[in-house]
């Protein structure tokens, strides 16, 4: 227990108290006479509490003391308890709440005692500034609001640490230990940070501008929610051939949602404008760019940046793919087209077939033509040598009967009968001959069948090529083709 001149002071003051000695009461009320009389008890238990060594419990007996006799001079008894337990700023509070309420004649008789212990506390404590500020700010020492007026000027608090809590509204709330050497003046002037929430921004196309509250905040696709203050805000979305979009969003709690749609420009600048040429590998394919159809010969407007390309087609697999279009430029983009399993299984089975039935009609045709042709050629052999005997065993009768010197007329009966003979032979002839061509001409027709086959058949590298426009036939297509 400290002992010392704290007692020597409790002692005189519980002396002026016992001898009856009229209190100084300054501006402040007279006290009843039962108030007086519970501000003496609490007073002398105070003491005795004192002498005793438990100052927590004499300072709740000196505090009960003012406040029921309501004399400023317990005020002393209260700030040398406070020294006692290492309250120094609020000892000096309490001296100085004293000194405004006292009158001067009670203070001149104590005025050593109370400016030696003020120079003694001086040296005890230190200031707390609070130099942040935002509307509705409100600051807490050690758990105590504190004026705002006070925190800008300095906060008085004892040596040592000391907890400091800021709190406004739409602010983050901070809350700091500080550490106040003697008689040093600690400033707080980190502004606060404001409460944040975010906005996550969606939009229809890519590379769009999204500016928050005029300034930029990053380009679509956004991967993540964007920070900002909580609060309301204006969101814009943007791009160079577009439409703009524009909104107005409060961002509290879990934060908002900002989808954007944007339109292409009707017509588009040219400034800002390109050209897309889409080849595919195969013809009539589905074109579009932003889920927007467009012509795959590059006739239309396009607005300039990334975009998504999506080619789709029956029976094929769709296919999306970014491009970036230039300003005033034309590009050209070759997309191979893949078919779907069922697709690719059931063409080539077709195609195996028709490539079957291909070859099969060109044997048989091959095969039909040559025995026709043999058969024909053995018929016109036969044929021309009738004929031919024919007509010189007619020539050599007509000679006959003009002259026999020709040793062969003695025999003209003979040649009579043989002339008859091929006359006869000859409509035979002509018939083998007939029947020859025909076969022939049937084989030649089957070849012409199948050539026609061939070039209508569907092509067995078709889903190996590049984009290209075929011509051709059938198996052979990939043989004769124009390349884009």
């Amino acid at each position: 227990m400290k002992r010392g001149k704290p007692i020597a002071r409790f002692v005189a003051i519980v002396a002026l108290v016992g001898a009856g000695s009229a209190p100084a009461w300054g501006q402040r009320v007279r006290p009843t006479a039962a108030a007086a009389v519970a501000g003496r008890d609490h007073f002398l238990r105070g003491v005795q509490l004192v002498d005793d060594g438990d100052f927590h419990g004499a300072l709740a007996e000196f505090v009960a003391s003012y406040e029921a006799s309501g004399n400023p001079l317990v005020l002393i008894n209260v700030a040398i308890v406070r020294e006692q337990l290492n309250e120094y700023s609020e000892a000096m509070d309490a001296i100085e709440r004293a000194e405004r309420e006292a009158p001067p004649a009670a203070l001149a008789a104590r005025r050593a005692d109370i400016d030696a212990a003020l120079l003694r506390l001086r040296e005890r404590v230190g200031f707390v500034i609070v130099g942040a500020d935002a509307p509705g700010l409100t600051v807490t020492v050690d758990g105590v609001e504190q004026p705002r007026a006070r925190v800008r000027e300095g906060i008085r608090v004892s040596v040592g640490q000391h907890r400091v809590a800021l709190r406004a509204p739409g602010y983050v709330s901070r809350e700091s230990q500080v550490n106040v050497p003697a008689r040093a003046r600690v400033e707080m002037n980190e502004l606060l940070e404001r409460v944040r929430s975010t906005i996550a921004v969606r939009s229809n196309v890519a590379a769009a501008r999204v500016l928050i509250d005029g300034h930029a905040a990053g380009t679509t696709p956004v991967a993540s929610p964007i920070a900002v203050e909580e609060g309301r805000h204006e969101v814009r979305v943007e791009r160079d051939g577009y439409t703009s979009f524009a909104t107005v969003v409060d961002a509290v709690g879990r934060g908002a949602d900002v989808n954007a749609q944007l339109t292409w420009l009707d017509p588009i600048p040219e400034t800002v404008a390109g050209h897309l040429v889409i080849r595919a590998t195969e013809p009539g394919a589905l074109v579009r760019l932003d889920g927007r159809r467009i012509e795959a010969n590059g006739s239309e407007m396009l607005p300039s940046g990334p975009h998504l390309l999506r080619i789709e087609r029956a029976n094929y697999v769709p296919v999306e793919r970014s491009v970036t279009v230039r300003a005033a430029a034309t590009r050209t983009i070759d997309i191979p087209l893949q078919p779907t399993p069922a697709y690719r299984n059931d063409y080539m089975a077709s195609a195996t077939a028709a490539r079957t039935r291909w070859l099969a009609v060109a044997g048989v045709s091959a095969t039909v033509t040559t025995a026709g042709g043999v058969w024909f050629a053995v018929g016109l052999a036969n044929y021309v040598r009738l004929h031919t005997a024919y007509w010189d065993l007619d020539q050599l009768i007509t000679t006959c009967r003009m002259s026999t010197i020709d040793p062969r007329c003695a025999r003209s009966g003979e040649l009579v009968a043989m002339m008859d003979s091929a006359a006869a032979d000859l409509p035979y002839a002509g018939a083998w001959l007939a029947v020859g061509g025909t076969v022939m001409a049937a084989g030649i027709g089957g070849l012409i069948a199948s050539i026609v086959m061939a070039g209508q058949a569907p092509a067995l590298d078709r889903f190996e090529r590049r984009p290209v426009w075929h011509i051709g036939f059938g198996p052979l297509a990939g043989t004769m083709a124009v390349v884009f």
